[in-house]
């Protein structure tokens, strides 16, 4: 009798994601609150408002327009995202698909990069759809950068991918690492056995831990490796876990704590593109100021982009920035806002899907006159004011709205209430509740002092509607 020994191989690419120096600091410095949000809750029974993104999807095709993704597929793509992503409260809107037809980029090389910015949607998430993907460790099924990388609100794509690999690299989008740890290619640090969960492998303790499944999952969708963890214990890996290596049409979910992951991601990583829907109150209002303003664009001269519903604006843009201030509603430029010469700066009211376009109100304070001199003059505006100067324009507060003021702050700072009567509460990063009281609009408030510095949503729940702010102590 003869036997043959069975192996199982795999046409799927890889994933080309790969976590830079600085992206892995960051997550590194977040991983507790990471790991914290909603774990004591469940985030589908949470009264959180859904998060809306906008999706750019643009399609390369030939210089003489053949081949290309089809929309029936692409259509797939964009159900498949929301199908999943729903479940951590995001939902995704397509404004529009463009076309780019290009011999030399049809086959994309990551070097190719700075080619495609002009295709960019600031407001939104830009995926691009290549015939093939190629990065500096070889042919791919897709990549994207995490937060506070290069091209941090592009996907990559390979348009012959699997419909679950474009829901793996959103997850990377938001920040979640494969099931077998940080790398593309190597093996997990986690034990079976979950003891050090929080800190290797994918840092989360509901995925088992993953020796990497590539070429190790049968056609059925069963594990048939043979590998052990540091202690000699046989691996018992999740072969449908959308951030695995198994095959492409064996991965059909994430875990809860991957969706809780995401949902913190796109709050505090992805919060300058959400959509400000009056009905979002994630990101109800922006302040900007000198010290909360990162002011380097990536790629070099292409706008950095900051999106709310009203925007306000008390910094300076130094020299050589280039910014770009998205509002639904209201800019506000307040004194002491000042464009430097060799800075370029860009205010726009409405956003590239119509539907979402509300009000046009571009102004500043009776004072603000910095940017009327040459010296600091606004070298693009899109939004017409109400008066042909920004001197024009009064002064007033958002009366709709939860309004705080000044923020960032130091602990001192004024709150505006929507309504008359209702529960104020002050909840940390971590989900502590550190202040909560049933005050009326003209209530002294006394916010116990100590707080410490970070990040806090500011929550006022009346008997019909919960307004939130996110408040910084600096």
């Amino acid at each position: 009798m003869l036997f043959a020994k069975i192996t199982f191989g795999q046409t799927d690419l890889k994933c080309g994601t790969i976590i830079g120096t600085l992206e892995q600091e960051h997550l590194d410095s977040t991983r507790l609150a990471r790991q914290k949000h909603f774990s004591n809750t469940n985030l589908k029974s949470s009264s959180q408002p859904v998060i809306r993104f906008i999706i750019n999807n643009v399609i390369v095709t030939r210089t003489d327009g053949t081949g290309g993704m089809s929309l029936n597929k692409l259509n797939d793509f964009m159900d498949e995202l929301n199908e999943y992503y729903i479940n951590a409260n995001i939902n995704f809107i397509v404004c529009d698909v463009k076309y780019v037809n290009s011999d030399n980029l049809y086959d994309f090389h990551q070097n190719q990069e700075h080619l495609i910015t002009s295709h960019d949607n600031y407001e939104a998430i830009n995926i691009y759809y290549f015939n093939s993907v190629t990065t500096n460790s070889g042919s791919v099924g897709g990549y994207t950068y995490s937060p506070q990388g290069n091209s941090e609100n592009r996907i990559y794509m390979r348009s012959a991918q699997g419909l679950s690999t474009i829901t793996h690299e959103m997850g990377h989008f938001f920040t979640l690492y494969h099931t077998h740890g940080k790398t593309n290619t190597g093996t997990t640090d986690e034990l079976v056995n979950g003891s050090n969960c929080t800190t290797a492998g994918d840092e989360l303790c509901d995925t088992p831990a993953d020796p990497n499944l590539f070429g190790e999952v049968s056609f059925s969708c069963i594990y048939n490796g043979s590998s052990t963890d540091a202690n000699g214990q046989l691996y018992s890996p999740d072969t449908r876990n959308i951030m695995s290596y198994s095959r492409s049409n064996c991965r059909d979910h994430f875990s809860q704590e991957q969706y809780n992951r995401i949902n913190y991601s796109a709050i505090y990583d992805k919060n300058h593109i959400i959509v400000p829907d009056t009905d979002n109150v994630l990101s109800a209002n922006f302040t900007i100021s000198n010290n909360s303003t990162p002011y380097e664009p990536y790629p070099p001269n292409q706008p950095k982009t900051f999106m709310s519903i009203n925007i306000e604006a008390h910094n300076k843009i130094i020299n050589n920035s280039n910014i770009r201030y998205v509002a639904h509603e209201e800019i506000h430029l307040h004194p002491g806002f000042e464009v430097e010469e060799g800075s370029t700066f860009h205010a726009k009211i409405g956003f590239e899907c119509d539907k979402y376009v509300r009000l046009n109100n571009l102004r500043t304070s009776n004072k603000s006159n910095q940017v009327s001199g040459q010296k600091n003059k606004i070298a693009d505006y899109k939004a017409k004011p109400q008066g042909n100067d920004f001197s024009e324009q009064k002064d007033y507060h958002i009366s709709n709205n939860l309004f705080v003021y000044p923020n960032p702050n130091n602990g001192s700072f004024e709150i505006i209430l929507p309504e008359e009567v209702g529960l104020l509460s002050l909840v940390s990063q971590n989900g502590n509740k550190v202040f909560e009281q049933t005050i009326r609009s003209k209530d002294d408030i006394d916010i116990p002092k100590g707080i410490s510095k970070g990040f806090y949503l500011l929550i006022f729940q009346t008997e019909k509607k919960s307004y939130t702010r996110k408040l910084i102590i600096k």
